[in-house]
């Protein structure tokens, strides 16, 4: 077991993985790869390359412990929101339940399209205004 196996199984197992992407998605889905996104307590992002369809998805799985609030249901609204109203290219929203009726966690799945993700370009716009708050301030001094 290697390493990143390890940690998703900390949440959900590669069978339990499967099932979800089964039932969500249609039987003859199989898991061809995944790699972990983000993980924190109780709470995981894979990005995930599936077969029968062949596509790439990203799975996000929220514990009743997850150490931060993932509103998932919201997320699939903006989500909608933005594809339809404006011109900017979004992920189609595969799936979300945060019923924890079928699932010991809730979960949401979408479409993973090319370019990069708003986590990491909000993380670039912070640290970029950083720089230009500390330049001025630095200016003034």
């Amino acid at each position: 077991m290697n390493i990143e196996t390890s940690q998703l199984e900390t949440i959900v197992s590669l069978d339990e993985l499967s099932q979800l992407l089964q039932q969500t998605l249609g039987t003859k889905v199989e898991l061809a790869d995944y790699r972990i996104g983000n993980r924190h307590h109780d709470y995981i992002v894979l990005l995930v390359e599936l077969r029968h369809p062949s596509i790439k998805v990203v799975v996000k799985l929220a514990g009743p412990e997850a150490t931060f609030a993932c509103p998932f249901e919201r997320t699939a609204v903006l989500h909608r929101l933005v594809a339809t109203g404006t011109g900017i290219p979004m992920p189609e929203v595969l799936a979300v339940d945060t019923s924890y009726q079928t699932w010991p966690w809730r979960y949401f799945i979408r479409t993973q399209i090319p370019g990069q993700e708003w986590s990491v370009v909000e993380r670039q716009i912070w640290r970029s205004s950083l720089k230009e708050m500390f330049g001025i301030r630095w200016s003034l001094a």
